[in-house]
């Protein structure tokens, strides 16, 4: 009786074991599939959106931008502080260098230097058709309006480009002359 219960203590031990290895081994392969599947689900989403420069509007001497963007997309985007404006512009008439300026999103009501902020989202923004459901939320086929002031001056006669990054990867690049 004694050698039995021996035995069975020993075997669950074993089995114990077995399973703890298991458990340790199969514990880094879950988290790699859970991270093929977030990986898989935001491609999908970056994929299935697009965005377009429709305007690109130099104003006040070169210190003010106004930039029109489509979502060319199927996916509906959210303009957050963690999208990223760009720009790469001659701030100088003999072109002695590119000023780069990475923007800072606001949402207050004025700019101040190096800002940008949202003027509106719009079912066609050239006839100011304000978005009519999913407020403020940049569905696909609608237009955003953004405002940048700069602190150095864009040139002229230059050409410059900008690039818009949202959260979710989704980028756009455009060139503008001024």
């Amino acid at each position: 009786m004694t050698n039995l219960i021996v035995g069975v203590i020993t075997l669950a031990g074993i089995i114990a074991g077995t399973m703890a290895l298991m458990l340790g081994a199969l514990g880094p392969q879950l988290d790699v599939a859970d991270a093929v599947k977030f990986v898989r689900d935001e491609s999908g989403s970056v994929s299935g959106t697009e965005m377009s420069a429709v305007l690109v509007d130099v104003t006040d001497g070169g210190s003010r931008i106004s930039l029109t963007v489509r979502n060319d997309g199927e996916t509906p985007l959210r303009v957050t502080e963690a999208w990223d404006l760009i720009l790469a512009y001659d701030s100088s008439p003999s072109s002695t260098g590119l000023e780069i300026v990475h923007l800072t999103f606001t949402e207050s009501a004025s700019l101040n230097n190096d800002e940008w902020l949202v003027e509106g989202i719009y079912v066609d923004a050239s006839e100011s058709e304000a978005e009519e459901f999913g407020k403020d939320i940049f569905d696909s086929g609608e237009e955003l309006v953004i405002n940048a002031k700069l602190t150095t001056s864009i040139s002229t006669p230059s050409t410059n480009s900008l690039a818009l990054s949202t959260s979710s990867g989704v980028t756009l690049s455009a060139q503008f002359t001024n």
